[in-house]
C-alpha cells in the first residue's frame, strides 16, 4: 500500500554539490494504492497475470528480483487504487512503491528504504510516498535530505 499526494508543501531549488536540484516535501493524501500478489493462481512462473498495461510495476518486479537473487513466483498481481491517473497526484509512484512493498513482504525480506529509492531511480523521478514523515527530497536524485518537522519522541 502506498498514499498519493495532492501536491507539495515545498516545490522548488535546493543547492547540493554546486548544482540546484529538484526539491519537494509532498503533502500526503488519505488516499491509497494497493498491490497484491495471490500465489500459484492462473499462472506459470517467469508469466505472471494482472500486469497488462503495468510496464513500470513489470520492472519494479524485474529489478527487485534482480537485486535480491530471487526468482518469480507463479501467481495474480492484482491492483486497486483510488488515485485518479494523470491528476498529479503521483498515482504511478504510489504504484511502484505498492508493489515494491508487496515484494518485500511475499519474499519475507525486511523493508529497506534504499532499495526502494534505487528501484525508483531506475523507473522514473519520484515523489516521496514512500516515506512516512514530511521530508525535503530530491526528486531527481531519489534522495532525503531530512525530516521537515521531527517528531518530539
Amino acid at each position: 500500500m502506498s498514499h498519493g499526494t495532492l501536491g507539495e508543501l515545498y516545490q522548488g531549488p535546493f543547492w547540493q554539490d554546486l548544482e540546484p536540484h529538484i526539491a519537494i516535501v509532498s503533502l500526503p493524501v488519505d488516499k491509497f494504492s494497493w498491490c497484491h500478489f495471490i500465489e500459484g493462481v492462473d499462472a506459470s512462473p517467469g508469466d505472471p497475470v494482472g500486469l497488462t498495461g503495468r510496464a513500470k510495476s513489470s520492472k519494479v518486479i524485474e529489478f527487485f528480483l534482480e537485486h535480491y537473487g530471487e526468482s518469480p513466483r507463479p501467481g495474480r498481481w492484482e491492483y486497486f487504487s483510488e488515485l485518479e491517473v494523470g491528476k498529479r497526484v503521483a498515482s504511478s509512484t504510489a504504484d511502484i512503491v505498492a508493489t515494491v512493498r508487496c515484494l518485500f513482504n511475499l519474499y519475507d525480506i525486511a523493508y529497506d528504504q534504499r532499495v526502494v529509492t534505487h528501484i525508483l531511480n531506475r523507473i522514473e523521478r519520484a515523489d516521496s510516498v514512500f516515506i512516512d514523515e514530511f521530508a525535503l527530497y530530491l526528486s531527481g536524485r531519489h534522495q532525503v535530505i531530512g525530516q521537515v518537522c521531527p517528531s518530539s519522541t
